[in-house]
């Protein structure tokens, strides 16, 4: 029996996107005080080079899964991890980056996250979405997984404090009697 092998189209494209947003746009904004503007920070400056080779090699990874796709459950669902693994590391990345950039900066110094950090979050969501669809008639608990998570893991990053030197979870603690 032979599986036909296609591009996935969805697949390449967001790894391409993901990829150059990860090495041509800033990956953090580090700015001196909350009022001021900001100064970009690449990837490779803000992770230095393991982690951010690492999140290369997952867009890498997503890149080579859809140049070969069978179209298969198997596909689909380590491109949908890979995706969630790309969207999940470029969240918890970005807490650490800011975590690393103020421990260099003032006390007053906050650290956004940049766009090429959003711009990796965002193309991650259309190749979940992608996967979760062709995981039409796979198991259930696979389909679960997939979108779950994305989510958990997102709060489970939130309630350990790892994002917790971002500008805006610093903000909040300031401001927290407001709320």
């Amino acid at each position: 029996m032979s599986t036909r092998i296609r591009t996935h189209r969805v697949g390449v494209m967001m790894a391409l996107f993901g990829l150059s947003s990860l090495l041509l746009l800033p990956f953090a904004t580090l700015r001196a005080s909350r009022i001021q503007t900001g100064d970009p920070v690449s990837a490779l400056d803000a992770l230095g080079p393991w982690w951010s080779s690492g999140l290369v090699a997952v867009w890498v990874a997503i890149a080579l899964i859809s140049v070969r796709d069978s179209g298969g459950p198997r596909d689909a669902t380590a491109r949908g991890m890979l995706a969630s693994l790309a969207l999940l590391g470029t969240v918890g990345l970005s807490g650490v980056a800011a975590t690393r950039l103020l421990a260099e900066a003032g006390t007053l110094a906050r650290v956004s996250v940049g766009l090429g950090a959003w711009a990796c979050i965002a193309v991650s969501y259309p190749l979940l979405l992608a996967s979760r669809r062709e995981l039409g008639s796979a198991p259930r608990v696979t389909r679960l997984a997939l979108s779950a998570v994305g989510p958990v893991g997102l709060l489970i990053m939130l309630g350990s404090g790892l994002l917790g030197g971002l500008a805006i979870l610093r903000e909040y603690v300031n401001q927290s009697d407001r709320f």
